[in-house]
């Protein structure tokens, strides 16, 4: 049991974390000059548009989500006893409230708002923003997440069917490795 909790939340965490993750920009360097760095209030225009605030709203119930899927992948659907799901949905609440109390607001805006001015100039974040305010960049906007959805299920899918081979990989190098020793 503790087993299957530990690698539900760790499954949830790193699907949330994936989820999430953005690779740097091509071509932002430490180099950038000072005159391109773009100004806290674009960025924040940027994020207002771009309904950043929401997105990161959504944060829980997606660690929920997460969870539940990891959780079911690693205890393989075997029913629970009320015990065991109590303390199965302590564990989710718990980091729930944990990715609430760290992922906040106020805590994420000074963040976001340090990386954009690594990543983008001025002059790409207000191309950004003028995309953003056509219909098709509101269209991006609106679709993201459900495209980012699909895109990580799909992924799971694709993953869950090299795991058997990942399995044995793994498998055969541990016995190399047993066998050298």
């Amino acid at each position: 049991m503790k087993s299957l909790l530990i690698a539900a939340s760790l499954g949830a965490l790193l699907l949330l974390g994936s989820a999430r993750a953005q690779e740097a920009a091509p071509g932002a360097s430490a180099q950038q000059s000072l005159a391109s760095v773009p100004t806290d209030e674009s960025i924040r225009e940027l994020m207002r548009i771009a309904n950043l605030r929401r997105l990161l709203d959504g944060t829980e119930a997606q660690a929920g989500a997460s969870f539940d899927q990891a959780f079911q992948a690693s205890s393989h659907g075997a029913p629970l006893t009320a015990q065991q799901r109590e303390v199965v949905e302590d564990a989710k609440k718990r980091i729930i409230a944990l990715i609430h109390d760290r992922l906040k607001w106020e805590i994420m805006e000074p963040v976001f708002i340090d990386h954009f001015k690594r990543v983008f100039t001025q002059q790409e974040l207000d191309g950004i923003v003028a995309f953003y305010k056509t219909p098709a960049g509101q269209a991006l906007i609106a679709k993201m997440p459900a495209i980012m959805n699909d895109s990580m299920r799909m992924m799971q899918e694709m993953m869950a069917d090299l795991r058997p081979q990942i399995s044995k990989i793994v498998e055969d190098s541990e016995a190399r490795l047993k066998a050298l020793r």
